[in-house]
């Protein structure tokens, strides 16, 4: 829910987010104490435990490795751990106590992370525009395992033992000074439990699922839709939302087969109008201040967006199904999804006879003023059914690391110069490689080539081809206490760019601090251009605990 708010509104709500998490983590302890049915028994100490065909860790500092099976995983002393903590017996305390407590506590581990973006734009282009932003999240995350246990030589729980993963975020983001926007919103993030049985695995809950092998674009990666307040300016994995889904997992020596159930549709988390990253920007307000007739200013300012969602229905539920193998050295893998596009399609906008080159401007509507005719109605915008057939792979080249994938969408929206959307078909490829050297050189470059079939000249910022190249070059030094990088795509069928100059800093375990620039460059009618006018410096502060 979006809000006006004062220039005092970012200190007021990060004290109200201290609060929240301090009532997250009650929250998640006290679930966990009432939930979970005590037991007599336990083995001293913190006991091993094999997660044979389970995915390992399912916490989500380490989500990059959730999807993939683990031979075995051993963790005597959760204590030690970084990424998070369990509770330790008293030395103090008698072994019948120890059994009593430790019964739940061995069993629970508490993580999360606090996470806060500042940035201030490099130079004021528009009366509209808000120089400053901040993000911040906080999110407190509580995994319980189910131990086995032995009753009259039966094990209750085969091993792998099943766990269940609760977790919680805050999350509060800020636009201003002027014209000031802020939403803020605790939610569930993640809830899910985990059992594995045999070459079995079934995953129940709310949860992130990630298909694809290639970084920060990944055409076959669509179980779940995007924050996409902010544009890309976060890595994909902090922009994805976590939705309700069963996913199911068979396991074998060469080859796996998934299926995915999503009952209920969700789509990407975006703004149309009022912040610099809004599909309108600043136009309702443009106008506003404008010396445009007063009943055309007064009728704009009474346009809202009305959408379309799918009734949760199974009707309207997704399904998919993936298929991976290996072949010698080469991981492969094919899918199939069929959902509904999570990317607004806009079926109606209320003012006719628009024609505009790029994003709506004030200069549009005067130029065209006389030829404008005002219907009666809101901007409609509805999320029409999809298909989307993927194909990926990844294998090893000597000390190179080889990645691709590519996916066929039978429907795709685009966004047209009378500002409705045409939906076409669309095949897009991402070919990748990285390198680590000794020297802690840290090296990714890929390129893609999205292509849009029966193209028409009248869809906005995207050609018949986009073939760009994106790449990430960093080093680590100082022990790894300092990292420097740049990120940046370049399109080469429209000369757009991103650049991302970043530095580093890790004082401490668990901490890092960022300092760096988003730069964009080219026309105003292609895909990155359109954003010209939101260069910004920033700075990042991530704690994990």
């Amino acid at each position: 829910m979006s809000v006006a708010a004062s220039d005092s509104m970012p200190i007021v709500q990060i004290i109200n987010q201290t609060k929240c998490l301090f009532c997250v983590f009650v929250y998640v302890l006290m679930s966990c104490i009432v939930l979970v049915p005590a037991r007599a028994e336990t083995e001293q100490g913190y006991p091993d435990f094999a997660l044979e065909s389970a995915g390992p860790d399912p916490c989500f500092l380490n989500d990059q490795f959730k999807d993939f099976p683990s031979a075995s995983l051993n963790a005597p002393s959760y204590h030690s751990h970084n990424n998070g903590f369990s509770f330790q017996q008293s030395e103090d305390s008698s072994p019948h106590e120890d059994a009593e407590r430790s019964s739940w506590r061995e069993n629970l581990r508490l993580s999360g992370l606090f996470d806060v973006y500042g940035s201030m734009h490099l130079q004021k282009n528009d009366d509209n525009e808000q120089l400053k932003s901040l993000f911040q999240r906080i999110r407190a995350e509580a995994r319980y395992t189910f131990r086995s246990r032995q009753e009259n030589g039966f094990d209750f729980f085969p091993s792998p033992d099943p766990y269940l993963v609760l977790s919680i975020q805050s999350d509060f983001l800020w636009f201003g000074r002027k014209n000031s926007y802020s939403d803020h919103d605790l939610d569930l993030y993640e809830a899910y439990i985990n059992w594995d049985e045999g070459a079995w695995q079934l995953r129940l809950g709310k949860q992130n699922v990630r298909w694809g092998k290639t970084d920060q674009v990944s055409p076959v990666d669509n179980l779940n839709a995007q924050d996409m307040r902010r544009f890309m300016l976060a890595e994909l994995e902090d922009r994805k939302l976590p939705n309700w889904m069963a996913r199911i997992r068979y396991f074998q020596d060469q080859w796996s087969l998934e299926g995915v159930f999503i009952p209920f549709f969700q789509s990407h988390e975006l703004e149309y109008f009022g912040t610099n990253w809004a599909v309108f920007r600043h136009a309702r307000q443009d106008i506003q201040d404008s010396d445009l007739p007063k009943d055309f200013r007064n009728y704009v300012r009474n346009i809202r967006v009305r959408e379309d969602k799918p009734a949760n229905t199974l009707r309207n539920a997704g399904f998919g199904a993936r298929l991976a193998a290996t072949f010698k050295d080469v991981d492969l893998a094919v899918s199939w999804l069929a959902t509904r596009d999570p990317m607004p399609g806009v079926s109606s906008f209320p003012i006719d006879n628009l024609d505009v080159d790029s994003i709506l401007s004030l200069e549009d509507v005067q130029d065209r003023l006389d030829q404008l005719n005002l219907t009666p109605g809101d901007i409609e915008v509805g999320y029409p059914r999809t298909r989307i057939y993927g194909l990926e792979f990844e294998t090893v080249l000597g000390e190179y690391g080889l990645r691709g994938e590519a996916a066929f969408f039978d429907r795709q929206s685009f966004l047209q110069s009378d500002l409705t959307s045409v939906r076409k078909e669309v095949l897009h490829a991402v070919l990748g490689m990285d390198y680590t050297s000794e020297q802690n050189w840290y090296i990714n470059l890929q390129l893609s080539d999205q292509v849009i079939f029966d193209y028409q000249d009248e869809i906005l910022f995207f050609n018949r081809h986009n073939v760009s190249a994106m790449g990430e070059i960093s080093r680590e030094w100082a022990r790894g206490d300092w990292e420097t990088g740049l990120k940046g795509v370049y399109f080469l069928s429209d000369k757009s760019s991103h650049m991302n100059p970043y530095i580093t800093h890790t004082p401490i375990d668990s901490l890092d601090i960022t300092l760096g620039l988003h730069l964009f460059h080219g026309a105003r009618d292609t895909v990155l251009g359109q954003y010209r006018n939101n260069d910004q410096a920033y700075l990042r502060l991530q704690y994990y605990f």
